[in-house]
């Protein structure tokens, strides 16, 4: 433990009082259990007190000793691992304070900490109460709730404890000094906490949140004025169990021009929601509110409460012609096995026909004269007229019917879901095939930096504005716009179940990225802490998958077309490939028709002649 250098100053019982005020604050069990290393920093404005202020320190390390680890810390060229939580100023007036207050900076100071700001020097006690207000309105502008200040009485033989609480019954983020305890005749007179939680309740005040639409995480809906009516949604649900969970009410902000959270630069000025946040017009935002290292560096972030996938969202492609929709319930091995199966029953038929009488007998049956006219009619659902008689060309044709049945089922069973769905292409279904296709990636400012890492995606970026989302959405999904839409997997779910005109968004099967949703807050926020507290309590429960499940259904994601409540009835133009191939069989049965006229009547003039 460092000593600061011993000073000849002639005792005076401000600088006693201050020593055993602070030594019994210090070794407390409150404080001595939590503080594993406390700071000590210094400052004098009036040199007839320097000497009181430097003395004052070093009778407190005397009396400390061991049982408090002690660093001083009189500038910020002190070597630190972490900023520091402990802290304590000595000073001699406001003046002295402020010089310490400009050197405050998050990356040496929590400002989650706690603070002890020990005056030294006899004052009125209105001018006490004066410079303890203007001390405590400056901390907490830096969000600062933990802190004390410390004035001695010599003549009344106490010290008195100012400090502030920013959320009561009676006023709402207002620095209203207090005297919290008093040192009187060598202990503390109440066995309050020295540090009190003071937000855990905020006695229901206001705090001030934007609000924007964004899918499942937050819906607005306006009366015919355009006044904002009702606000639900995920994100909505949690702000209910904040508020309840820290007993504070809120007031909704609508952002204006369709901003949402917005844009944040390199320099800290912000728009939407952030803006709101930054300039200190709200107390936080959240809805689908996500982490970026910008948003880091100028708010603060709370617990993630909920991890969201991003997807690609593609236009559609090309309609399905209509032969090409008999093909579709099939992949291309299962008709390559199935036209494989016809061959060989035709190049079968095609051998026997060769052999004698009695082998067609045994395999075809007697009085059988056309088997592969029977078994294309087998094939179609056709029943057979002439049975064969033998027990073998029987099992024959029962394994063929047994065949085309399961074949026929199950391909009638496919080609129905396929009408039912979407009947168009896929502009890409892979991430490899959307990077192969050379298709834009159409993306509004924030959406941006998800890129950095995609540099064959990054590339082909669109920038649009923030306003146009929707015309571009509706133009995408509706197949006018070719390209594709950064969005999330969540989102997705959401919008098609809420379109009513049957073009829905398509999402690439791969996701981009994990994306852990958050609260903003300002930076160094008070509530950061209460608010994380709250989340993590949240999390074991499971509240948030289920609040997700309330406005996303996952059948919407699952088939390239939702399916919805109704039964869907097929159109005629979903069969016209079934009624091209009856036109083409028609067509072809005619021109045999004609042909064995023809042939029959040319063979009839040669037998003539």
């Amino acid at each position: 433990m460092n000593r600061v250098t011993s000073l000849t100053v002639p005792e005076n019982r401000n600088v006693e009082l201050l020593t055993q005020a602070f030594v019994a604050f210090a070794t407390s069990e409150e404080y001595s259990l939590e503080a594993y290393t406390v700071f000590f920093t210094w400052e004098s404005e009036d040199p007839r007190l320097a000497g009181q202020v430097a003395y004052l320190g070093d009778r407190i390390l005397s009396e400390l000793g061991s049982r408090v680890a002690v660093q001083l810390a009189n500038d910020l060229s002190v070597f630190i691992r972490r900023p520091r939580v402990f802290n304590n100023f000595f000073v001699d007036g406001l003046e002295a304070f402020k010089a310490i207050y400009n050197s405050i900076s998050p990356d040496f100071f929590s400002f989650n900490g706690f603070y002890m700001v020990v005056v030294i020097g006899e004052f009125p006690l209105f001018e006490q109460q004066s410079m303890t207000g203007e001390i405590l309105r400056l901390m907490w502008k830096l969000y600062v709730v933990n802190v004390h200040v410390l004035f001695s009485e010599p003549k009344q033989g106490f010290v008195l404890s100012y400090t502030f609480f920013p959320f009561t019954v009676k006023f709402c983020e207002q620095v209203e000094p207090t005297v919290w305890n008093i040192y009187f005749n060598g202990r503390f007179l109440s066995n309050r906490k020295h540090f009190p939680s003071k937000l855990t309740n905020l006695h229901q005040c206001p705090l001030h949140v934007p609000v924007y639409t964004y899918s499942a995480f937050m819906q607005l809906e306006h009366d015919v004025q355009g006044h904002l009516t009702r606000v639900f949604g995920v994100d909505v649900r949690l702000l209910r169990y904040l508020s309840r969970k820290l007993n504070f009410s809120y007031v909704f902000h609508e952002v204006p021009d369709n901003l949402r959270f917005g844009l944040i630069y390199e320099n800290g000025t912000a728009t939407g929601a952030m803006q709101m946040v930054i300039s200190g017009r709200a107390n936080f935002t959240l809805g689908y509110f996500g982490y970026n290292y910008l948003r880091h560096r100028y708010m603060s972030l709370s617990q993630n409460y909920y991890y969201s996938m991003l997807v690609m969202v593609v236009s559609p492609g090309a309609n399905y012609e209509a032969f090409e929709k008999l093909l579709l319930p099939f992949n291309n091995p299962l008709w390559l096995a199935f036209l494989l199966c016809l061959l060989s029953a035709l190049a079968i038929i095609f051998c026997i026909e060769r052999f004698p009488a009695l082998v067609k007998d045994f395999v075809f049956g007697r009085s059988i004269h056309n088997p592969s006219l029977n078994l294309f009619n087998v094939l179609f659902g056709g029943s057979s007229y002439k049975l064969p008689g033998r027990n073998f060309a029987r099992y024959l044709l029962m394994m063929w019917i047994l065949y085309c049945l399961i074949l026929r089922t199950i391909y009638q069973q496919a080609l129905f879901n396929f009408l039912q769905q979407s009947p168009i292409h896929l502009a890409a279904a892979t991430l490899p095939k959307f990077i192969e296709s050379n298709l834009p990636v159409y993306v509004i400012p924030s959406e941006v930096y998800v890129f950095n890492q995609m540099p064959e995606l990054r590339q082909r970026l669109r920038i649009i504005p923030t306003s146009k989302i929707d015309t571009y959405d509706t133009a995408l999904r509706q197949g006018k716009l070719q390209g594709g839409r950064l969005s999330n997997y969540e989102k997705v779910l959401f919008d098609n179940s809420q379109l009513k005109d049957r073009y829905y968004y398509l999402m690439l099967k791969q996701q981009l990225a994990n994306y852990p949703i958050c609260v903003g807050l300002r930076l160094n926020s008070c509530l950061t802490k209460p608010f994380d507290d709250a989340i993590l309590r949240l999390e074991s429960t499971g509240l948030t998958q289920a609040w997700v499940k309330k406005f996303v259904d996952r059948k919407y994601g699952t088939v390239r077309e939702a399916s919805t409540d109704e039964p869907r009835k097929i159109t005629l133009v979903q069969l016209l490939g079934a009624f091209q191939v009856w036109l083409i069989g028609l067509g072809l049965a005619v021109v045999s028709f004609a042909l064995e006229c023809v042939w029959v009547n040319f063979n009839n003039m040669c037998t003539l002649h």
